[in-house]
């Protein structure tokens, strides 16, 4: 009756505990406005960055990070702000001191407990992308998904 296709998978939680490095980071302090940030690795964004982000890889809004725009990428994992659209191939987590405002798509979503998401969530089976869902308009334009 159950897989053990999960006991097999890798599983990367990630938090502010266990975050990996990245090859690209918005430091704290740091504020970018009216950015559009793109590319093919991954992004942790302690700062505020005020734009659309789209990335390959995964993106981290650390605790006092924030992003205000839409965002595409593989993974998103939130313990800060994020206020717009996110759409994953993979999942998007939201973690106790999180905050998301606006739309998720993606394969898997999470909010722990203490985390605040106020939006819509069409979670499917296989990538978003691939199944071509788009995401509900709000404030800014609705994200187009990463070609694959």
């Amino acid at each position: 009756m159950f897989s053990d296709r999960k006991k097999n998978e890798k599983t990367l939680i990630v938090n502010e505990s266990t975050e990996p490095n990245f090859p690209t980071t918005i430091a704290e302090g740091i504020t970018i406005k009216d950015g559009k940030l793109f590319g093919t690795g991954g992004v942790k964004i302690s700062g505020a960055f005020f734009g659309d982000v789209e990335v390959e890889g995964i993106l981290v809004v650390s605790v006092g990070g924030s992003v205000h725009g839409n965002i595409t990428a593989e993974d998103v994992y939130v313990n800060g702000t994020v206020d717009g659209n996110v759409l994953a191939r993979g999942r998007v987590r939201i973690y106790p001191t999180g905050s998301l405002v606006g739309d998720v798509a993606g394969s898997s979503f999470t909010a722990e407990e203490g985390a605040t998401f106020r939006g819509q969530s069409n979670i499917t089976a296989g990538s978003p992308a691939a199944a071509g869902n788009t995401l509900y308009e709000r404030n800014a334009p609705t994200l187009e998904p990463i070609e694959t």
